[in-house]
Order: structure tokens, then C-alpha cells, then sequence
């Protein structure tokens, strides 16, 4: 999609003289007057080394697509969505009913040439390919940028299912990917209960580089967000989700288990390794399960 600059035949007379003097173009000027105001009035040119061709953005967060005009005289900016032919902005005007499309020009004397086009709370359905146009002609200056979005998912590490003893704590690690823009919060759920600020419970949120398993190489997109709850009981079994905010959320079952839980699951996993092995079941079993059942009678007499 184009736009034409205001070319054309203009005219200049008045009432008592109809001979008109008509300008088509530069090829109409001396060539010492051309030469003069070609020296003082470059023609604009689109910088492509400053506007970046890729941006990529957060979910839920504001970006900007660059584009740096450089010499832009009485030229206009145009920011447009090729894919559905939509203008967004001419100039410093918004031309979408979308508030959240704007254009912002750079006001420092690095970045005045630069003609900023600002997406607020952008959506997935923003990604795609943003034309920057200046209404030159013979060719058209335009400028392509691609945006990409990004939609922050989480991973708890410990999931689907963890153990614990009573009286021990619960850590849980939750790992949001996708994600190069700090999280305003991460909120922990225990049940449908928020549990970030409860008496025994620790939340923290940080950014920490991890190492891809493929090249090695430490990706900046992911952040953690750890939950320590001291002394576990009973009361804390349950469904745990990790729900950062514009992220897709991540659960984990936990069960707290008292001492004669933990030896009966413990018993019931030698047993399913043992199976078809009845000699080892015989000599190896017995002893440790005779050795869990004092434990339990020391833990018992000094409680």
C-alpha cells in the first residue's frame, strides 16, 4: 500500500493576468537553483542500520518498532499493517480506534530522527509485520519490521508429584520461560488460596541465566520464582499452582506424609523393584524393614 506525496500542476496568477506558469518537477529549475536546493534540502532517507528489522516483545508489556528518518523536511511518517492494509498512525496522529497503537517521536538530539510507533499491552495477535512509510516518490521510502511475541510459560520442577516428610519444608522451583522482561509478580496458589504472604512461607523472584542442554549456551529469558514452606503438615497436601502474571500457569501435587506413610511408600517402591526376585526379597527386605520398625520405636519413646 502507497501513498502519494503532493505532487502535481499547480498554478499562480491573478485576476488580471491568466498566463499561468505551470512546475512539474525539479527538471523545470535552472540547474544552479536544482544544485542549490538539493545541497540544502537533502532528500530523506530511512536509516536501517538504527531501525531494527526484529523486535521481539512480552506478553502484556509495551514495545516499540523503530523507525530513524533522517532529513524528513515537510515529508510524513506512516505506520501501516500490511497484512490487512490497516493505516495506524500518519505523523503524530492515530488513525485506529485501537488506544493502544501511538506514535511517539524520539526528544533527544540522538533519537529526534527517530518516528517511534508504541504498542501498548501488546497481544499475541500483534506479531506480524509493521511497515514504516515515508511519502517520497520515485521510490517510495518504506521500512519493514517484524514483531515478534512472546508468551511466558511456566514449569514447576519438582512436579507432577512431590514427597515430603511432616515437620520438614516444601520447595518449590518454579521456572517461567519465554520471559525477557522482569514479572511484575508471580503469585503462588494452594488450591484457589494465595499463599505468598502466609506466616510459613517464603516467595522470592529473580532472573537467573540458565544453560541451554543443547549448545550450552545461558538463555536470558527465563526467570525463577522459589516457594519455601517451613515445618510441613498435613494441612499443606494439596494442588500447588505457580501462576505468573500474562503466563501460562504450572501445578504440582504435593503430600505431606507422616512417619508411617513415608515407610509404607518406601516399602511398597522395594517391593515393585523386587518383584520376580523372591531370594532378594527374603534376605534384603527383612533386614531394612526391621531396621525402619526401630527407628519408629526410638522416634516414638522420644516423642
Amino acid at each position: 500500500m502507497r501513498f502519494a506525496s503532493y505532487a502535481g500542476e499547480f498554478s499562480c496568477g491573478t485576476a488580471r493576468h491568466t498566463n499561468r506558469r505551470h512546475f512539474t518537477g525539479r527538471e523545470d529549475m535552472p540547474a544552479n537553483v536544482a544544485n542549490h536546493l538539493e545541497a540544502h534540502n537533502p532528500p530523506p532517507e530511512i536509516n536501517s542500520t538504527l531501525s531494527s528489522k526484529n523486535v521481539t516483545g512480552q506478553l502484556g508489556s509495551t514495545v516499540y518498532l523503530h523507525c530513524y528518518v533522517h532529513n524528513i523536511g515537510q515529508k510524513t511518517v506512516t505506520w501501516l499493517r500490511p497484512s490487512d492494509y490497516h493505516i495506524l498512525t500518519v505523523g503524530m496522529m492515530t488513525y485506529t480506534t485501537d488506544d493502544r497503537f501511538s506514535a511517539v517521536r524520539g526528544d533527544g538530539v540522538s533519537d529526534r530522527d527517530d518516528w517511534m510507533l508504541q504498542i501498548r499491552a501488546v497481544q499475541k495477535t500483534d506479531q506480524g509485520t509493521y511497515e514504516c512509510q515515508v511519502n517520497t516518490q520515485h521510490p517510495m521510502l518504506s521500512f519493514d519490521v517484524h514483531l515478534n511475541v512472546l508468551s511466558p510459560h511456566a514449569s514447576i520442577e519438582e512436579g507432577p508429584e512431590l514427597f515430603v516428610n511432616s515437620g520438614s519444608s516444601i520447595s518449590l522451583t518454579c521456572v517461567i520461560h519465554d520471559c525477557p522482561q522482569p514479572l511484575s509478580h508471580v503469585f503462588w496458589y494452594h488450591g484457589d488460596r494465595v499463599v505468598n504472604y502466609d506466616r510459613h512461607s517464603e516467595v522470592n523472584i529473580s532472573l537467573v541465566p540458565l544453560s541451554d542442554n543443547n549448545n550450552n549456551k545461558k538463555s536470558v529469558d527465563v526467570q525463577l520464582s522459589r516457594l519455601v514452606i517451613h515445618n510441613a503438615n498435613k494441612q499443606h497436601s494439596g494442588t500447588y499452582t505457580c501462576a505468573p502474571v500474562h503466563s501460562s500457569p504450572a501445578i504440582v501435587q504435593v503430600h505431606v506424609l507422616h512417619a508411617e506413610e513415608q515407610l509404607a511408600r518406601k516399602s511398597h517402591e522395594v517391593s515393585a523393584g523386587t518383584v520376580g526376585h523372591p531370594l532378594f526379597t527374603l534376605y534384603t527386605l527383612g533386614p531394612l524393614l526391621a531396621l525402619q520398625m526401630a527407628f519408629l520405636l526410638v522416634v516414638a519413646r522420644t516423642t
